[in-house]
């Protein structure tokens, strides 16, 4: 129970870019109880800066910075800027495994008076969601949230940006037809839909609702997206390619409609508040779904997923996400796309 009042805080979060969505409503927790506090997370810079301002952090800052590793080291010299750095924060909480301690060890050793360790994944069979059970924790240390939903709130420069590239594409949101923005990528490739369906159902948006299609690619897309751009027959999409997380925000924000698969981009998007279609297979949307005010989620119920990492990379054919219909998924976009007329 921390019961006293701080005036400096540090967040630390690595994580692939749905990992650290997820520890945003953790972050809003942590603000409101120290609403006067300064607040600086550290994490990978680029995606660290999506809980810059608004109700999250002051600063963003990043862990790639030299002399940081000693602090995983036992015993070690640890560098007088960093010892300073960390010394200067009354709380810093590390989300991150800290087998031994060491490296929360080494923060008190450079001064902390409070760190407080919370694993980044929830006991083996623990059926809550990851935010929630990110929020549990802070609970145990009188940390309470109110809201399980992550929020990202594009800035100015963003948004600026944004308006931008739909004037370059002469793309006016909500006047010339609606603008659908589809991720078929994942970090994990046995996360993803086949390339056959998905073709089909970009097709059939194109040609039902005369929308224009934004295909986001990352940097582990480019073969998957070649093949599907092969493949279309009425589409024409614009390709948002090599785009920073804050602008990329900013562009899924005046989107009507967004699909992807367990992607980080498609909790990006449930986090601007875009209606978010997610395609499920391996993995379990009760713990890793995206969670926004409008989400829906396409899976199979099989006895086999959602399975382990060991079973998954072990699967041969991914049946899971074989065994999703078109159907099902245009389903899901229509009552999207409806609802907007």
């Amino acid at each position: 129970m921390i019961d006293r009042e701080i005036k400096r805080i540090l967040i630390i979060r690595t994580g692939a870019v749905g990992d650290f969505i997820f520890t945003l409503p953790s972050i809003r927790a942590i603000r409101k109880r120290f609403p006067e506090a300064y607040i600086e997370v550290m994490g990978y810079s680029e995606r660290a800066i999506l809980a810059k301002n608004r109700y999250y952090a002051d600063r963003v800052s990043s862990i790639e910075r030299h002399g940081i590793s000693l602090f995983w080291v036992e015993d070690s010299e640890l560098p007088k800027d960093l010892t300073d750095y960390f010394g200067s924060f009354g709380l810093i909480v590390l989300y991150s495994y800290d087998e031994g301690g060491i490296f929360s060890d080494n923060l008190r050793r450079a001064g902390s008076l409070e760190v407080v360790t919370i694993k980044p994944l929830p006991p083996f069979r623990d059926q809550r969601h990851i935010v929630d059970y990110f929020l549990d924790t802070l609970e145990s240390f009188g940390i309470h949230g109110d809201d399980p939903i992550p929020r990202v709130f594009p800035e100015e420069p963003g948004r600026d940006y944004a308006v931008r590239f739909f004037q370059d594409h002469h793309l006016e949101s909500g006047k010339d037809g609606f603008v659908i923005a589809i991720h078929p990528g994942s970090g994990g490739s046995k996360k993803r839909w086949l390339k056959e369906p998905f073709v089909d159902v970009i097709d059939w948006v194109a040609d039902r609702y005369n929308a224009v299609i934004l295909l986001i690619s990352g940097p582990a897309d480019t073969e998957a997206l070649d093949k599907i751009l092969r493949d279309l027959r009425k589409a024409k999409p614009i390709l948002v390619q090599g785009v920073l997380l804050v602008r990329l925000a900013a562009i899924l924000e005046r989107c009507h409609c967004f699909l992807g698969v367990d992607s980080g981009i498609t909790h990006l998007s449930a986090a601007v508040g875009t209606p978010t279609v997610a395609i499920f297979g391996p993995t379990d949307p009760d713990i890793w779904g995206p969670r926004g005010d409008n989400v829906s989620v396409v899976k199979k119920d099989m006895d086999c997923s959602p399975c382990t990492r060991e079973e998954l990379s072990l699967c041969q054919n991914q049946r899971c996400l074989q065994l999703i219909r078109v159907e099902e998924v245009i389903k899901e976009i229509e009552l999207v796309l409806d609802g907007c007329g």
